[in-house]
């Protein structure tokens, strides 16, 4: 009856038409009876002026009664529609909450009606926007995150051989992520014996030398793996943040962030990116360790396999040594970077470690090769080359080592390179190798001279060596002497 006459604020659910429905029930019944009474007394009763009670003196006048019945009836019906109003307005708010939380943050209250209302409407609204304001915050930390892990796997492509370049690649996106205008990564020796600062950006030497002190800051955390906020306190402190660097349940470091871009403090949602951020880096240095202990170990037994090779052949024992020599000197005086000289002295000392793959028959042999036996020997640096491919630190040398027989007419081994398809290192390695097999002795034949060494790599010139660096190494020679 009721549900027909007042229009709702809203559409209510069957649940909650159900609750209007019992409110309605219940405040009837609680109304019906005093209502009933004063209808009977009304209706009933044969009453003018009589007394209903000498004993207390009251008189009752039908008129009055009939009066206070309409009344009575009206007040209760006011009730009813004012208590209703309220019941809808609750029920508004819940139906709205229940909305909210099956993911519609945009609903708010009508801030109509009773003051009680439109204060608990205000206080709804309020919570509804601050928990849209956290949905937010934390939609743009899973951005955040996602950028930062997203630029560093970019940029892991480019410096997996290098892993002081990928720290540094994560200390730049992490303060970027964070807003801080400093930043540090702090690193426990392997031996645990002190802190040594492994990269940083912002910092002065002076303040990066006491963060590597038993009493920093990043002592601290790394001795109790716990992360660490400092607020900052007006003018004279700037807020940090630091946070361990675990592996599993060892601590091997620390990063550290201060000075936050706008005099804000450090938030516990910064701590849980950087708390992730400093687990994936933690991994990189740990597995960085292990491949740098495991390439350690190979280099050594590749460096054991060349003395090796040395060892099957007396005549060709310190040959190794002497190409690495003549390579470096020829290397300087053509004015090639470190990194290149560098380069070229590790090929040389390993460019024959592929003869550890050839037969002792072969390789001892008193007198020449024949065609067959050296149809096997010139497979010699395709497999030194497959031997120091898998070293990443090596990497670089395979080109040298796989192409230091190549000549510039084609005629060499094992790919039959031309000119400048050989890179300089090669073309090196080809001459001072060649020049330091004629000065030795052979089974088959006593040692050249240098000066008879010399003519013959000049009569190769332009055939099979490279003219200018020919002229190089033999000006180097006759000054030597």
């Amino acid at each position: 009856m009721f549900k027909r006459k007042i229009p709702l604020e809203i559409n209510l659910s069957m649940k909650h038409e159900s609750l209007l429905l019992k409110f309605t029930v219940v405040f009837l019944t609680l109304c019906f009876l005093p209502l009933a009474t004063i209808f009977f007394l009304v209706h009933n009763l044969e009453i003018g002026s009589v007394m209903l009670s000498n004993e207390y003196g009251i008189s009752v006048d039908k008129d009055l009664l009939d009066r206070l019945f309409i009344l009575f009836a009206i007040s209760t019906l006011v009730a009813f529609l004012w208590g209703r109003k309220i019941f809808v307005s609750i029920i508004n708010i819940a139906q709205k909450a229940e909305e909210i939380s099956k993911g519609n943050l945009g609903k708010r209250l009508d801030d109509k009606g009773d003051k009680e209302i439109i204060a608990l409407a205000h206080s709804f609204n309020e919570i509804t926007r601050k928990l849209e304001d956290n949905i937010e915050r934390l939609k743009m930390s899973k951005r955040t995150l996602q950028e930062v892990l997203y630029r560093i796997s970019t940029g892991i492509t480019e410096t997996t051989k290098n892993i002081d370049t990928f720290l540094k690649l994560i200390l730049d996106t992490t303060m970027s992520a964070v807003d801080s205008r400093r930043g540090a990564l702090i690193l426990l020796r392997e031996d645990g014996s002190s802190l040594y600062v492994q990269c940083s950006q912002g910092y002065s030497d002076e303040i990066l030398k006491k963060k590597i002190l038993p009493d920093s800051e990043e002592a601290w955390v790394i001795k109790n793996a716990k992360p660490l906020i400092v607020p900052h306190v007006g003018n004279s402190a700037e807020s940090s943040i630091c946070i361990a660097l675990k592996y599993k349940d060892k601590t091997i470091g620390a990063m550290s962030f201060s000075g936050k871009i706008g005099e804000a403090d450090f938030t516990q949602d910064d701590a849980m990116l950087l708390s992730n951020i400093a687990t994936q880096t933690a991994v990189a240095i740990i597995n960085e360790r292990l491949n740098s202990d495991a390439e350690q170990t190979y280099k050594q037994t590749v460096s054991a396999l060349a003395l090796a090779v040395e060892a099957r052949d007396s005549y060709s024992r310190g040959h190794s040594d002497r190409v690495a020599k003549y390579a470096v000197m020829v290397a300087k005086r053509m004015n090639l970077d470190e990194k290149a000289i560098m380069t070229i002295q590790d090929a040389a000392e390993l460019h024959d470690v592929g003869k550890i793959g050839i037969e002792d028959e072969i390789l001892r042999k008193t007198d020449r090769l024949d065609q067959e036996e050296m149809k096997i020997m010139v497979k010699h640096p395709v497999i030194g080359e497959s031997i120091v491919k898998p070293i990443h630190s090596l990497s670089n040398l395979c080109d040298l080592i796989r192409h230091h027989h190549e000549f510039l007419d084609g005629s060499g081994y094992p790919d039959g390179l031309k000119a400048d398809e050989i890179c300089v290192g090669a073309r090196i390695l080809a001459i001072v190798d060649a020049f330091d097999a004629m000065t030795s002795d052979r089974p088959y034949r006593k040692a050249k001279t240098i000066e008879e060494a010399t003519i013959e790599l000049r009569k190769f010139s332009h055939s099979h060596y490279d003219e200018k660096i020919v002229e190089i190494f033999v000006d180097a020679l006759l000054k030597k002497q």
